[in-house]
């Protein structure tokens, strides 16, 4: 199966298009299901760097499955975004050992086409530090949503910036948290809001 996924990244590296797009990559086992994106580029350096990026998340699940043992494990992804040097993705991966509530973990890519290059959150936004960040994250001026995208109270406060996050369009993106770490487990993946006003807010904080 590794070879499998090996070649397909191969043929994907390879292959350059036109015109740059997603593909989706699958593969299967008795309770294994990983489906994940293979990104086309125009610059095959660019696209080789993305894919094999994306290729340890791939790893990373299969690794669960076969070596930590996992009863079942499933990876999913989406396009969140995506222009002519950008695409967001979120990979979400389950892990169910068998217990009541499976694992679920949160993973916000954002890569830069050109160079195949991760883009920090911070190329978008800059936030003082963790302590003024836990004061805002959640308010009415950076509102939290849940899975359904209703909107939230946090049950706690962020301890951490997280490095996770995705793009929407129109100057918004949202930071993600997993589940467990600002709100109850039902409430699965958080995304807190970032919009032009409250970006312009946090310069005048912190100009």
């Amino acid at each position: 199966m590794k070879k499998t996924f090996l070649s397909l990244l191969f043929v994907c590296c390879m292959y350059i298009p036109s015109l740059a797009y997603v593909e989706p990559g699958n593969q299967h086992d008795m309770n294994l299901m990983l489906s994940y994106p293979l990104v086309y580029t125009a610059d095959k350096d660019a696209q080789e760097k993305i894919n094999t990026d994306i290729a340890s998340y791939v790893e990373g699940a299969k690794s669960d499955y076969y070596t930590n043992h996992w009863y079942k494990v499933r990876l999913t992804y989406a396009v969140k975004y995506e222009d002519d040097h950008i695409i967001s993705i979120v990979l979400t991966r389950l892990r169910d050992g068998g217990g009541a509530h499976p694992q679920e973990h949160f993973w916000g890519l954002v890569y830069n086409k050109d160079t195949g290059d991760r883009i920090p959150i911070s190329n978008f936004v800059t936030i003082g530090s963790a302590e003024q960040w836990s004061r805002l994250a959640g308010t009415q001026i950076f509102p939290a949503y849940n899975w359904q995208w209703n909107r939230i109270a946090l049950s706690y406060r962020p301890k951490f910036i997280s490095e996770d996050y995705y793009l929407t369009g129109h100057g918004i993106f949202y930071m993600i948290y997993q589940p467990y770490e600002v709100s109850y487990g039902a409430n699965s993946m958080i995304s807190i809001q970032f919009n032009p006003s409250n970006i312009d807010y946090l310069k005048r904080l912190n100009g």
